[in-house]
């Protein structure tokens, strides 16, 4: 029976002495119940694993084995991945497997590629299908362009066989797959095609996998000294598969040949004589008589001991200062160059300054390379002052300080040194510091404030203080001077200094703000008035009075005597207009404490503005508060005085006489007095027992008691008249007093 064939029995078949089993057959009725086996394709980048699903269309009842091989396709193993075969084993009631291919990791742009997983020789299972693609997925960016520079030296070759040739490297950022390239073009710089080199445009291609290419240009050589040169090459129209990232190479070509030439250096030096303090200039010049250039050239001043540096430049290049050194550098000298330096003389006498030039060449004459300039320095002593104001603009009425700094800069002292301030008419003096002398518009201080002698470095403030009270706007000018006897000033400008400043119309308000009364229980009648005065000198314009109405006072009437008054809100405003020097303005809010206000403080805050100037706007704002709380009243008691004694030997018979202390109203706080028994035609002590102490209401306590305890006359138990006491409250924290004393009467 061949092994496509399936058998089922049919029945008995009996024929004489002999039975046989009859059988029916169907071709492949023995594997219908066979699973099926199927790969899955897979894809995975470059580097990463492509893993393939081998799957059973339903789970074995038995172990199924299958082999497995990988096949090239556009993807080649050992290049591209790593060849895998193998045997997979499902075992019962497993239904998939895997298969993993690791791939191979590389820098080339390129197409995705394919490569085949092949399932053969199954047992136990047939297979649907038998083969499945893998995907390498290429994730290589494409491949960038560039281009470096390079520098050659320039040669001696006359002739094409000896030129030096200047080596381009073009560079691709990875390898690709195809043929890809670029043009390139030439420039000039300062280098002259055909002259210094030799270069035409052209194109560089790289094939699969490449990424350098060099690309060499003959530079011509001469014995000629001359600055480096340089020309350009530019990549252009890149192909299909390929980008420019630095596409721009600058072709430098060094010049090697020596520098023979001739400097000559001349220095001057103004002023001379010059005087200690002030910067003497030192004026050099270097001079190419040829026949070269004279390379990375180089000024050197080593200041010497009494020179301050001050300052360098040079017409060319850059200058620098490291004490006691100057260097300026000046680059290449083809013709002439100037170099100018200041230093400040800090001695007297004779100073030697010697100024010096090199660089990068021969000299044919190097005895005109350095220059000396000698300059007599005489004493000198450099007064400056400054002149400072204490605002601007000021308003009328307000003080204007002035505030002076003399100062000796040296380097030696200033004799006798005087300083001045000019005021001007619009201002009236007032005062000035000690030493200092006012006369006809002139503020002049002497020895008194500055001493007979001012030292290098010392300096001395002064103040001098004016005003102005007139009501016109004034703008005035003021001058501070400075000078001494000797020795001379090196620098002149800086011994003044002046200042502009501005008066303007002001007028002074302040306000003032005082309640009718409080502490208040609610609904009291309660009155805040708000007093405005301008204290001048001139009118205040465009006044304006703000009030605040506190929460918890209930508004219910503003007056005012000048103006007009809008409540809005939470305040009231009062536009006054013009206000005149000693008008005062009386604005009045009156109203009541608001139900529920026990236990707060009520604040009003008024605050008067105006566009005139204001000299003392601290005052322009004014408060008053008035606490809300509840009254407390102590009633009156009286008792019968008790007859006789106890049984007890000497104790008299007693009665309690109850006072009942009352608030108006609950409080939320914590309201605590004292009270105290006093004597009136009842004695406290033989009368009654004395009593005292400290009460304290917790917050919404009403009212509460006090029992005083009044005694028997004793054995006597004689007629007399009734008779009086008091109990007496005070210290009141919280409350306020509306009956603080209650009449305690003792009926005989």
């Amino acid at each position: 029976m061949s092994a496509d064939v399936r058998t089922r029995p049919l029945g008995w078949a009996f024929g004489g002495a002999c039975a046989a089993l009859v059988l029916a057959w169907a071709p492949g009725a023995a594997h219908a119940a066979r699973p099926a086996l199927v790969v899955g394709d897979a894809k995975a980048a470059e580097g990463k694993n492509v893993v393939f699903t081998v799957r059973l269309t339903r789970a074995a009842k038995r172990a199924v084995r299958v082999r497995f091989r990988t096949e090239n396709g556009t993807a080649v193993q050992a290049v591209d991945y790593r060849a895998k075969t193998g045997k997979l084993v499902f075992r019962r009631g497993q239904r998939s497997k895997r298969v993993v291919v690791a791939t191979i990791r590389e820098t080339m742009d390129e197409p995705s590629e394919r490569f085949a997983l092949r399932l053969r020789t199954p047992r136990g299972a047939k297979i649907k299908r038998a083969k499945a693609l893998g995907t390498i997925l290429d994730d290589d960016p494409v491949p960038a362009l560039s281009v470096s520079d390079v520098a050659i030296g320039e040669g001696n070759g006359l002739l094409p066989a000896d030129w030096n040739l200047a080596t381009v490297t073009l560079t691709l950022s990875n390898p690709s797959s195809r043929t890809v390239g670029a043009q390139w073009t030439v420039a000039d710089g300062t280098a002259t095609g055909g002259q210094d080199y030799n270069a035409s445009p052209g194109a560089v291609s790289y094939l699969s996998g490449q990424t350098t290419k060099q690309v060499s240009f003959p530079v011509h050589g001469d014995t000629l000294d001359e600055d480096d040169e340089s020309w350009g090459l530019t990549l252009v129209q890149p192909s299909a598969g390929v980008t420019i990232a630095d596409g721009t190479a600058t072709v430098t070509i060094l010049d090697d040949d020596p520098a023979i030439t001739d400097l000559e250096l001349s220095m001057t030096d103004t002023p001379d004589p010059a005087v200690a303090g002030a910067p003497i200039t030192y004026s050099i010049t270097v001079d190419n008589t040829g026949p070269n250039r004279a390379p990375a050239t180089t000024v050197v001043d080593d200041l010497p001991a009494g020179l301050t540096f001050v300052s360098a430049s040079a017409s060319s290049g850059t200058c620098s200062f490291a004490a006691p050194r100057v260097t300026c550098s000046l680059g290449t000298v083809w013709d002439s160059e100037t170099v100018t330096i200041l230093a400040e003389p800090t001695a007297s006498g004779t100073i030697q300054n010697t100024v010096s030039v090199s660089g990068a060449y021969t000299d044919t004459d190097a005895t005109d390379d350095a220059a000396t300039a000698e300059t007599q320095v005489g004493e000198g002593a450099d007064l400056d002052v400054t002149l400072g104001e204490s605002g601007d603009p000021v308003p009328a009425g307000q003080d204007l300080t002035y505030s002076l700094q003399v100062r000796n800069r040296g380097p030696f002292p200033a004799a006798d040194p005087v300083a001045t301030l000019t005021i001007p008419p619009e201002v009236a003096f007032v005062s000035a510091s000690s030493g200092c002398a006012y006369a006809s518009g002139l503020v002049t201080c002497g020895a008194g404030a500055l001493g007979t002698s001012l030292a290098p470095g010392q300096v001395v403030p002064l103040q001098v203080v004016v005003t102005r009270s007139a009501a016109a706007q004034a703008t005035f000018s003021s001058t501070a001077t400075v000078s001494s006897s000797a020795p001379p000033d090196p620098d002149p400008a800086d011994n003044s200094a002046s200042v502009t400043t501005t008066y303007v119309p002001a007028g002074d308000l302040s306000v003032g703000v005082v309640a009718s009364g409080g502490p208040l229980d609610e609904g009291e009648s309660l009155s805040w008035t708000a007093t405005l005065v301008n204290a001048g000198p001139n009118d205040a314009a465009d006044v304006t009075l703000t009030q605040s109405v506190p929460a918890g006072f209930a508004l219910e009437n503003v007056t005012t005597t000048h103006g007009l008054c809008t409540p809005s809100g939470p305040s009231v405003t009062c536009s006054i207009g013009t206000l005149a020097p000693s008008t005062p303005v009386t604005v009045v809010l009156s109203g009541r404490p608001a139900t529920g206000s026990v236990g707060t403080t009520l604040t009003t805050t008024a605050t008067a503005a105006s566009s005139t100037a204001d000299p003392l706007p601290a005052d322009n704002s004014a408060s008053s508060s008035v606490k809300v709380q509840p009254t407390i009243s102590i009633d009156d008691v009286t008792v019968t005085e008790p007859i006789g004694l106890f049984p007890v030997a000497g104790t008299r018979r007693t009665v309690l006489a109850v006072f009942t202390v009352s608030l108006s109203r609950p409080s939320p706080q914590t309201i605590t007095f004292d009270y105290a028994t006093v004597s009136d035609t009842a004695t406290v002590g033989l009368d009654l027992n004395p009593a005292s102490g400290p009460v304290t209401f917790s917050p919404g306590l009403v009212s509460s008691q006090l029992g005083i305890t009044v005694t028997s006359d004793g054995s006597s138990d004689l007629p007399e008249p009734n008779e009086a006491y008091f109990v007496t409250l005070s210290n009141f924290v919280n409350v306020t007093p509306l009956k603080p004393q209650g009449v305690g009467t003792i009926l005989d």
